[in-house]
Parts: C-alpha cells; sequence; structure tokens
C-alpha cells in the first residue's frame, strides 16, 4: 500500500514539476503580463496549453484513484440514540431519527453529527429512507459532506427497535479528485482540438481528397 501511494506521489510531482519548467522555459523571454497574454493567442498555443492542462489533469486524476482505492474506508454498524462511532480520524454521532412528510413521500430522517479529531462538529447529516406516494418500496437518500480532500456518506439502513438503526458509513479520500481530472483532461484535449494547425490540416486534407478521387478515376479508365 505505501509503495503504490509513494509511486503515484512521486509520479505526480514528476508531471507537475515537469509542466512547471516546461512553463518556465516558454515564459522566459516574454515581457510581463502583456508578453505572457499574447502567447496564449499565438499560434500553435491551443495545443501547448491544451497539453498542459490534460498532464495536469492527468497527475490529479493518479492522486485521486491511489487515494481512494488505499484509503477509501465503509463501516456498517448497528446505532443507538447519542451512540458514537470512531472512522478514518472522524466521530460520528447518531442523534437518532424521526418520521417526516415530503411533497409526494414518507420518510424517516436520521440525524448524523460529524467531529474531526480536534472534537469539532465539520458536518450534520440526515439520511432518509424514503417511500414515496406511488410506490411502496422504500428508497435510500445519503447524507453526504463533500469536501476538497474527502466525501463523507451515510445511509440509513432498517430500524432495529428501541431507536436503533442500521447504517453504513463511507470515507472517501480525495473521490473528488477523480472527477477534477477527468474534467482537466478533457478540457484539455477540447483546447488542444482547437489549435489552428490541426483545423488546417483537416482542411488540406479536405481538399485533397476530390483530387485523390479524380485521379483514381482517370487511371481506372486508362
Amino acid at each position: 500500500g505505501n509503495i503504490w501511494i509513494g509511486l503515484a506521489v512521486m509520479l505526480s510531482l514528476w508531471i507537475v514539476s515537469s509542466l512547471v519548467i516546461s512553463l518556465r522555459q516558454r515564459f522566459r523571454y516574454r515581457k510581463g503580463l502583456a508578453g505572457i497574454l499574447r502567447d496564449f493567442g499565438a499560434r500553435g498555443s491551443g495545443s501547448y496549453y491544451g497539453m498542459i492542462i490534460a498532464h495536469f489533469g492527468i497527475a490529479v486524476f493518479i492522486i485521486g484513484v491511489t487515494f481512494v482505492t488505499q484509503f477509501d474506508v465503509e463501516q456498517d454498524i448497528r446505532m443507538s440514540p447519542g451512540q458514537t462511532v470512531e472512522l478514518a480520524g472522524h466521530t460520528f454521532r447518531f442523534d437518532g431519527a424521526e418520521a417526516v412528510q415530503g411533497p409526494n413521500y414518507r420518510a424517516d430522517r436520521g440525524t448524523i453529527r460529524v467531529f474531526n479529531s480536534a472534537g469539532q462538529e465539520v458536518a450534520v447529516l440526515n439520511p432518509e429512507k424514503r417511500t414515496y406516494l406511488v410506490q411502496t418500496r422504500p428508497m435510500t437518500e445519503a447524507g453526504i459532506d463533500p469536501g476538497f480532500t474527502r466525501d463523507i456518506y451515510v445511509s440509513l439502513g432498517e430500524t432495529l427497535g428501541n431507536g436503533d438503526w442500521s447504517l453504513r458509513l463511507y470515507f472517501k479520500p480525495f473521490i473528488r479528485w477523480i472527477w477534477l481530472g477527468s474534467i482537466l483532461i478533457g478540457v484539455g484535449g477540447l483546447l488542444a482540438a482547437t489549435d489552428r494547425r490541426y483545423r488546417m490540416a483537416a482542411q488540406r486534407k479536405t481538399a485533397a481528397e476530390p483530387a485523390e478521387s479524380k485521379r483514381l478515376a482517370t487511371e481506372g479508365r486508362a
């Protein structure tokens, strides 16, 4: 586990440092902010900056995937009102569940308070178990606390009597980095595709196709 984490961090740092070196070399002879801004509109800049963004996205994606696979934690537990449980450096306290009425459903709504290692409350989650009026099968709505470096999920299971409930707790570190990295890779690819050199090459290829077809037809008649 630690080996893969170390390799992933080293690879991501190598990618980012290579990008920084490349940008410094490109901006070395650009004078001030105006020179840098002019470079964004220069010929070939689309493919270059697309490459920069896409590779940075790859580094972010690698970190996200590695940390999620290595540190992802989930736990199924029975909890009574007021009971606490420790998970991934956080304390989860179950404050019970109550019946609520929605616009088109009935639900049991739980209240779970999350505290960090310093004892500070960082989230109040309200997972629900809903039964919609048009159907009888209950649906689970997880309580989610999103964050830049971690997401916390809590889903409400079955009532076990005496106010006890089964709960499923999730701690997913850097899960959003996977999505962020994927978006950056896509944006980089689209930016590179808008480069004028690629458009001109495509236009030349399109213009050459009729001439090539005419030549082949002439040779066929001969």
